[in-house]
C-alpha cells in the first residue's frame, strides 16, 4: 500500500492547464460546428448577411481562443486549489493507493 501525501503545486497546475487546453479545444470544435450549422439554417430563412458573417467568424475565433482561455483558467485553478488539497491531505493522512508491480 502506497500513500500520496502531497502534490507538487507547479506540476499539478501545469497538468491542469494542459487538461484545460484539451477541454477548450473540444469546446471550440463544438462551438464551430454549432455556429456553422446555425449559419446554414439562418441563410435559408433570412437575408441578414451582416449577422451571418459575424456568426461564422465567432465560431472560428472560439476554436482559436477557447483552448488558450481554458488552459489559463485551469492553470490558475490548479495553482489555487493544489495547496488546499495538500492541506486536506495532511489533515486526513494522505491517499491510499494499492499498487501492484509485476
Amino acid at each position: 500500500m502506497a500513500k500520496i501525501k502531497r502534490f507538487g503545486i507547479i506540476k499539478t497546475a501545469c497538468f491542469m492547464g494542459l487538461y484545460g487546453v484539451f477541454i477548450g479545444l473540444l469546446f471550440g470544435i463544438f462551438l464551430l460546428i454549432y455556429t456553422q450549422v446555425l449559419k446554414t439554417v439562418l441563410e435559408t430563412t433570412t437575408a441578414e448577411m451582416g449577422m451571418l458573417s459575424l456568426l461564422g467568424i465567432g465560431g472560428w475565433l472560439g476554436l482559436i481562443f477557447a483552448p488558450f482561455m481554458y488552459g489559463i483558467l485551469f492553470f490558475l485553478v490548479g495553482l489555487i486549489f493544489t495547496p488546499i488539497m495538500n492541506l486536506i491531505l495532511k489533515i486526513i493522512g494522505g491517499l491510499d493507493l494499492d499498487i501492484e508491480i509485476e
